[in-house]
Formats: structure tokens, sequence, C-alpha cells
């Protein structure tokens, strides 16, 4: 006697979705970057009595394509930068900045979710003309201008905002790139956000309006690479939080680990920061 299995062609074509998607899934590529100085943040403010400068290089980011050839469709970003290193060259007024203004006790991180990208050109110039070349995929060591949207979280605020000052550079693993970045293939990110101080409800006291703009700028260049370890730049989808349990981030959000301190997760325990 012969057995005679049928298979219905809407659970068939869901087995054959499901194995493409999980094929495609394992072919992402996921770009880190690591705990060093190639990683830089800084911001100004320029008020009408003081210019203030800042920077540090405290910056964990996660950066995930399905495909380079088409990676509007799947890009997946968020960084997390490290308020309480922010460095303006005087320890009084930095202090003054963590404790008053940025409050870095309670709210240690500022954190962009990507959620989409809603446009991507590369630049030539043709007769002394720049000509803008809409493009959906990322070729090697050609710098390609992004628009983007997301999430920024800061000092206990989420605001959707748009990035439109970003470049995204890919590099092939090779002797070019090894020679700065012996990372495997490494996507290099850079750009400047704007953004005022007060719509994240950050006060600034009568005395020191003259001296502290409320809008500032960012401006930021990242270096993230594929050999960069899970270890080394902290706990993977969990925006940074390198002193998470072992379990992992388990209460993290798209807007990574809110709680984490200077060390990671300063009151997480062995399950993580739930």
């Amino acid at each position: 006697m012969t057995l005679v299995r049928t298979v219905s062609r809407a659970a068939l074509v869901l087995a054959i979705a499901s194995s493409w998607a999980l094929s495609h899934a394992a072919h992402a590529t996921t770009f880190r970057s690591g705990l060093d100085d190639r990683n830089d943040v800084s911001f100004r403010s320029k008020a009408p009595l003081e210019t203030i400068n800042g920077k540090t290089s405290d910056v964990q980011a996660t950066v995930a394509i399905d495909d380079l050839q088409d990676f509007a469709k799947s890009l997946k970003a968020s960084v997390t930068v490290g308020l309480a290193s922010l460095d303006t060259g005087i320890a009084l007024r930095d202090d003054h900045m963590r404790k008053s203004f940025l409050q870095t006790d309670k709210y240690p991180n500022a954190v962009f979710t990507l959620t989409e990208v809603v446009s991507a050109y590369t630049t030539a110039t043709v007769e002394g003309q720049d000509v803008h070349t809409p493009t959906n995929a990322l070729a090697a060591g050609v710098p390609t201008h992004v628009v983007a949207t997301g999430v920024m979280a800061l000092h206990g605020v989420e605001r959707d905002i748009t990035v439109d000052d970003l470049t995204v550079t890919y590099f092939e693993k090779g002797a070019e790139s090894k020679a700065k970045f012996p990372d495997g293939d490494v996507l290099y990110v850079a750009g400047s956000i704007d953004a005022k101080l007060s719509e994240y409800g950050i006060k600034r006291p009568r005395m020191v309006v003259l001296k502290l703009a409320d809008e500032v700028q960012l401006t930021f260049g990242l270096a993230l690479g594929t050999e960069v370890g899970a270890d080394e730049a902290g706990m993977d989808g969990c925006g940074g939080c390198g002193g998470c349990g072992d379990a992992g981030c388990g209460g993290c959000g798209d807007a990574g680990c809110g709680g984490c301190g200077d060390a990671g997760c300063g009151d997480c325990g062995d399950a993580g920061c739930g």
C-alpha cells in the first residue's frame, strides 16, 4: 500500500516563503562600531555670549543590511551616545552640564533608531555641476547621500526626526580598508543633526540663556565593521549596553537600554535589563 501525502498550494507557498525568509535573514550583513576613537560625535552651541564645542567617542552603533544592492528596504540602525563622557575642555563646565542640564545620572544616553530611508543618491560633477543620481545600492567606495527618518530619545523624551545630512560609504575588505579599518567590510557614516534642547525638556536657567543656545548642532563620524565582535561593540540589538547580564538586554526597547550607566546596565542583574 502506498501512502500519498497531499500538500495544499497554500502550505507549499508558505513553506517556500518561510525558507526564503530564513535564507534571506541569514545573509544579512551586520556592521558594528568598536569602542575606540574612530567614532566621534561633536556638538556646537552658539549663543550670543559664548560658543561651546564638545565631543565624545563613547558611541556604539549597529547597522544591519539584508541586501547591499537594495539597502533602503532592509536597513536597520541604532546609535547610542554616552552623554556623561561629553567633553567641552573645561571640567567644571562639563560637570555642570551633566548634572544641571542633561541630568546624565538619570538619562545617561542619547539614542537614535532609524525608521525609514526616504531617499538615497550619489553625486558626480559633470561640466562643473553636481549631478544627483538616485540609487538603491551601496557601491564600494562611493559616498551615498541618504535622507532618513528616525526616533531620537534624549532626556526621557522621544521625538520623530528627519536626518537629511547623512553620507554612507561602504568599503569592501581589502588592502585599502585594512590599513585603517582592520574590521572586515566597513561602513563609514557621517552627517549632522540640528536639535532644540527645549523640545527634549532640557531647561536653560535665565542666567545661562546668553551662554547656552537652545539649538545645538550634532555632527558625527562613525566607522562600523563586519568583524567587530558583539563583546566589543556592546550587546547586539540593545543600543550598546555593554554591561548587560549573560541573558542579554531582556528589557530593552527600540530606544535602547534607557537605564544604562557608564558601566553598562547599572542596575541589571544576570537576567539583563528586565
